[in-house]
């Protein structure tokens, strides 16, 4: 997965949040629709205290060295990962989009085509994901930020690209 995905137009919204939901981001930077990037803030569902919630997550983990995120993790070494173990094994997420998007550059061209692949008769597709929270370096608050899992490519998205974000059903 190259790094976006998509949420639909915010007619739509409803179909996956319930008002209560939308209104309690009013206040905050929550990117409820359109193309969606690392470091944008969506909200996802997570499970807390047995109960499932609709929260405002960072897209990305923070890297230790550098700037920038890792905003993937690789279902088969995910458990091998420090950085993504813990959160595998008790912070998952569900991410509600409606699609994510992958380029391909055909021979002979310079730019790149984008496709954006969906489930066919589906408006939702939720992608799998974990989060953790972490030490903001300006501000010295914790944040929580969430990766989505990838896996080898289907074979309808192998020939664009080798990963996929895992799908939930």
């Amino acid at each position: 997965m190259c790094g976006r995905f998509h949420i639909a137009p915010e007619a739509q919204l409803e179909e996956i949040f319930s008002p209560m939901q939308l209104r309690s981001f009013e206040d905050q930077s929550v990117k409820f629709s359109g193309e969606i990037f690392p470091t944008d803030v969506v909200p996802v569902y997570i499970m807390e205290n047995g109960c499932r919630l609709v929260k405002p997550l960072i897209w990305g983990f923070p890297r230790w060295v550098g700037k920038g995120v890792i905003f993937n993790a690789r279902q088969e070494s995910a458990l091998e990962k420090t950085m993504f173990r813990d959160s595998l094994l008790k912070r998952r997420v569900a991410v509600p989009t409606s699609g994510f998007f992958e380029w391909t550059l055909a021979p002979g061209q310079k730019k790149k085509d984008r496709y954006l692949f969906t489930l066919p008769g589906e408006k939702v597709l939720f992608l799998a994901g974990l989060w953790n929270s972490f030490r903001d370096q300006v501000s010295g608050q914790m944040l929580e930020h969430f990766a989505i899992l990838t896996t080898e490519a289907n074979e309808t998205v192998a020939s664009f690209h080798d990963r996929m974000p895992v799908l939930l059903t």
